[in-house]
């Protein structure tokens, strides 16, 4: 069987890793109410005018290569997880792995396993569902899906703690270390919006939206990625990307529906699985990559809840674009077999959920690199 390797050329893989194979588990994310009054510094929604372009996604640069490299296999007999929520880097280049319990892995950055941080509890640096990881300049940002942000240093020693319903599993972090975060979110003063900027104090500020609860919805998955002027909101399904500007003030300028054959012919019924959807995002000097996942052809999609007899060993395909930001259109593409996962938060990479033949479970962490013609022939 083929995993995602086997389609980049030799030379840019470093070590083969396991064959991949789907997760066990399937956790189902429900909005906790708030634990505390958290003080908001609310704003009104934007006024700026935005535009909606449909745009084909057909590869448009075929001399453009995508590849990619191993950069560490996190494994051993501490990883005793059947779910990886996120994972990230932090400034020491330790990767940061969440499971969905009261508790962070450390792995250095070989991926050899160091030692676990955090444990159940309500006292600081302790954590009920420990399910997201954000690394800025200066503090390591864990998420917890019933209690809100803690801050650690890179020691990780407590720093502070903010109290609301922090459910998500996506975020983008700031040079001023203020998280960015996509969805529904229970804190006063930012239930209804769909953006919001939580800086270093614990203030947030929320944008796009009315304040009115209508309860979770698909928006609680959004994915967000950007830089010091915009933002990139992508939706899991359907297949839109919109942009922000951040100056004057946060609003959105535009979006992009994606055309995308292999995307569309799996539908959006989200009584079906496995389906098809976007998994990840992370804008860089090449433009705005896009992890997306859809049924592997061999697996036929079952109503949500049912179990086949025989699970088959690949459940997903992955898929990378390589998005142009500034027309919406579609660089190069690269697909595998096996299910990627999302990019590891604080770099550019992504990784894979991977279980061995004998059920030992690992996380493989790559590196896509773009390759054009020019360089393929030098």
């Amino acid at each position: 069987m083929k995993t995602a390797y086997d389609h980049a050329p030799a030379m840019n893989r470093a070590a083969e890793p396991p064959t991949l194979k789907p997760r066990k588990a399937i956790i189902a994310f429900l909005v906790s109410a708030m634990t505390g009054p958290l003080a908001i510094l609310a704003a009104a929604a934007s006024l700026r005018a935005q535009e909606t372009i449909t745009v084909s996604g057909e590869v448009t640069c075929p001399e453009c290569v995508i590849t990619l490299d191993t950069v560490a296999i996190l494994s051993g007999p501490d990883l005793q997880v059947s779910f990886v929520p996120g994972v990230a880097v932090d400034r020491r280049g330790r990767f940061l792995l969440t499971t969905a319990r009261p508790e962070m892995m450390v792995f250095d950055s070989t991926g050899a396993f160091l030692r676990t941080v955090g444990r159940r509890g309500e006292g600081p640096g302790e954590y009920e569902w420990l399910i997201h990881i954000n690394v800025g300049p200066q503090y390591i940002h864990a998420f917890d899906a019933e209690r809100g942000r803690t801050l650690l240093d890179h020691d990780f020693q407590f720093v502070r703690a903010d109290r609301f319903a922090a459910n998500y599993l996506h975020s983008h972090m700031m040079d001023s270390e203020t998280v960015v975060f996509p969805g529904d979110v229970l804190a006063e003063g930012s239930t209804g919006y769909a953006l919001h900027f939580l800086d270093l104090d614990g203030k947030m500020s929320s944008y796009d939206g009315d304040g009115v609860w209508r309860g979770q919805t698909g928006a609680a998955r959004n994915l967000v990625t950007g830089d010091s002027v915009s933002l990139w909101v992508v939706e899991p399904n359907p297949n839109r990307l919109t942009r922000w500007d951040l100056v004057p003030e946060p609003g959105k300028s535009v979006i992009y529906n994606r055309v995308v054959e292999e995307f569309d012919r799996h539908g959006n019924d989200p009584h079906l699985w496995p389906g098809v959807d976007n998994v990840g995002a992370l804008l860089d000097e090449n433009g705005l990559w896009i992890l997306w996942t859809t049924p592997d052809p061999r697996f036929t999609s079952r109503r949500v809840g049912e179990v086949p007899e025989e699970p088959p060993q690949e459940i997903r395909d992955s898929w990378l674009d390589l998005v142009d930001p500034a027309t919406g259109r579609t660089l190069a593409r690269f697909h595998s077999d096996g299910s990627a996962s999302d990019f590891v938060e604080g770099s550019r990479y992504f990784y894979f959920y991977n279980e061995s033949d004998s059920g030992e479970p690992s996380v493989v962490i790559v590196e896509p690199h773009l390759i054009r013609g020019a360089q393929m022939r030098r």
